[in-house]
């Protein structure tokens, strides 16, 4: 009796786990959602984070400037690691502090 009390507990606990983290990345969704909008060519970076966060990743590619990402799902995070970019992209310049080159795409 005592061990299906602790694995009915276990399992409430890894299901309140979980639900928690699907709820956390639907509602960080939403508000990527609603101000990507508001990041433009030449802005700073200083102002895209203070709108949007710190960047889920940040990718260099071959051509100068390094590209920010930004997603909300936690479990491709943790499988994908860094190279994990979501469904916001957008590029930023690499030199004084870097701005925004090219708007956002969704």
């Amino acid at each position: 009796m005592r061990f299906a009390k602790i694995l009915i507990a276990h399992s409430v606990f890894v299901a309140a786990f979980l639900g928690s983290v699907e709820v956390r990345d639907q509602v960080y969704e939403r508000s990527l959602k609603a101000n990507v909008h508001r990041i433009q060519a030449g802005m700073s970076a200083a102002n895209v984070v203070s709108i949007l966060g710190e960047p889920t990743s940040k990718n260099i590619s071959d051509i100068p400037g390094v590209y920010w990402c930004y997603g909300s799902s936690t479990w491709d995070r943790w499988s994908y690691g860094e190279v994990y970019c979501g469904e916001i992209i957008f590029e930023m310049s690499d030199h004084r502090g870097g701005h925004v080159v090219s708007p956002p795409k969704l």
